[in-house]
């Protein structure tokens, strides 16, 4: 789009602005093609070798590692761009998807409750800690965590069926069926 080719351009202008090569990586992710993800490597590797000190390169660095499974590296990825800034909410976010797609429940509990706490309006941010609880079996905690995200967001389905969901393994069948037909009927 308009930014990839902004982006180029600023890369024929000067071919070592690592924050050009930062976000040309995360618009070459952010694609979904996985064709695309050795061109993403190679800028966010390009990024990090011209700035290993710029929180984007970081960043860009951690998303493509993420998304092709390189789950270890991209902690320390993230972790050295909180390290940079540890306000931004969607770092720890990350961080916080990572470490559950590692399976260290505590720690994925950590990031994403960091997350949360600096974006309290970010669905994203409380889904993922109601799935931890929920991957945890902690139920209880999970539905709280949805029903949060409900709260913010109350038209979208999917946030819903989560909450359904939850209270449904939490045996709480009286909470869990509106829940879940407002979101099998699409949020009407």
């Amino acid at each position: 789009g308009e930014a990839e080719l902004e982006i180029k351009k600023a890369l024929a202008s000067d071919p070592n602005l690592a924050l050009a090569h930062a976000y040309y990586a995360e618009i070459l992710m952010n694609q979904g093609d996985f064709g695309l993800y050795d061109r993403a490597a190679e800028e966010s590797k390009k990024a990090l070798d011209l700035e290993p000190t710029l929180l984007e390169s970081r960043r860009a660095r951690g998303i493509v590692l993420l998304n092709t499974q390189n789950l270890e590296q991209a902690v320390q990825e993230f972790q050295a761009a909180i390290t940079i800034n540890k306000n931004i909410a969607d770092l720890h976010l990350y961080l916080g998807v990572t470490y559950r797609a590692l399976g260290e429940l505590g720690l994925a509990q950590e990031s994403l409750l960091a997350s949360y706490a600096l974006n309290p309006t970010n669905t994203t941010a409380l889904t993922e800690l109601s799935r931890a609880f929920f991957a945890d079996g902690r139920y209880a905690q999970a539905a709280q965590y949805a029903e949060e995200a409900v709260k913010v967001d109350p038209s979208d389905p999917r946030l819903h069926g989560n909450l359904g969901i939850s209270y449904y393994k939490n045996n709480d069948y009286a909470k869990a069926i509106p829940s879940l037909a407002f979101s099998v009927k699409g949020g009407v």
